[in-house]
């Protein structure tokens, strides 16, 4: 999941932190069976974990259910991100 963190954050393999964002806390809160961790609401990890967890293959009821976000927030991003591939 890391790894899959990294590539749509856009980090160099093997970054944990990139540009301020805790990217293991987010391939955590992007895996549905983890104990979720507290994400960085200012620093974008919220946002970050949603964009993953869509391009894990997660619904996006499981995604809002997990990071406790509305539908229209995560439509949002998605959005602004052309459907959650890659950043």
């Amino acid at each position: 999941m890391l790894a899959l963190v990294r590539r749509v954050a856009g980090a160099p393999e093997g970054a944990t932190w990139w540009r301020g964002l805790d990217l293991v806390a987010v391939a955590r809160a992007a895996d549905p069976v983890a104990p979720l961790p507290t994400l960085d609401e200012e620093r974008g990890e919220t946002r970050l974990a949603a964009l993953v967890m869509t391009e894990a293959g997660h619904s996006q009821k499981v995604t809002e259910a997990r990071l406790g976000k509305h539908a229209r927030q995560i439509s949002r991003w998605l959005d602004e991100q052309g459907g959650g591939c890659g950043a």
